[in-house]
């Protein structure tokens, strides 16, 4: 069981790295439309607007809001070829610059700078996080390459609501090549709202039915993540 879980985790800890790369790519380039100047207001003020005539500005901007802003998320994800008791379900909050606590299936942690807490049967143990690269840099460099190469598309796809709230829907398809991974058939869908908040997201890996994943956003004012042994 215990080495099931370890599975478990190093497949969602996976997942989670290639959610982020794809975060850091899309807000790494500027979020303003030089060809519209609807889009360029549209970027500049944070409202969302698929009229603008640029979509990867509108998903660059609601991803972006994610590197300073505290949220919740929620997801579950579907193992290829997984049983029902195969799904798995994270819950993540998180304070920047450093602050996030998640809990995995029966797993939870949470990391404060370069501390790091974990919880067992026993209780909370701390321990400090070795240095190691920084593969999520690695992987943003792969996804920012790929959208460059024109190997990554991101599309305005239509329109839907999203806990009442109007949102647009954008996709974002295509392969990446990370170190000697290739990442065919990639396909996330993204639901931003009118204020230009990220709200849900859905990921799928089309050529392998690898696996499926579905996240929503929350941003509530209160989270607070605080140590839970000295």
């Amino acid at each position: 069981m215990k080495d099931q879980q370890r599975s478990v985790a190093t497949i969602i800890g996976f997942l989670i790295i290639v959610a982020f790369a794809v975060c850091g790519c899309l807000s790494k380039a500027p979020a303003t439309n030089t060809t519209s100047t609807s889009g360029e207001s549209t970027a500049k003020s944070g409202t969302n607007s698929a009229s603008g005539g640029d979509a990867a500005a509108v998903v660059r901007n609601a991803f972006a809001q994610l590197k300073n802003r505290s949220f919740r998320l929620h997801e579950e994800t579907n193992m290829a070829g997984a049983s029902a008791d195969q799904i798995v379900t994270r819950v993540m909050e998180v304070v920047p610059p450093d602050r996030t606590h998640v809990v995995l299936n029966d797993l939870e942690w949470i990391t404060i700078g370069d501390q790091r807490y974990t919880k067992t049967k026993d209780g909370w143990t701390k321990a400090t996080a070795p240095p190691r690269p920084d593969t999520g840099e690695i992987m943003r460099e792969a996804f920012h390459k790929a959208v460059a190469d024109g190997n990554l598309k991101i599309e305005h796809t239509g329109t839907d609501s999203v806990a009442g709230q109007a949102a647009d829907i954008f996709s974002v398809t295509g392969t990446v090549q990370f170190k000697a991974t290739t990442i065919k058939g990639y396909t996330m869908r993204v639901w931003i709202t009118r204020d230009g908040l990220l709200r849900k997201i859905e990921s799928t890996n089309e050529a392998n039915k690898q696996w499926k994943s579905v996240v929503t956003y929350e941003y509530p004012p209160d989270i607070k993540i605080e140590a839970p042994i000295p």
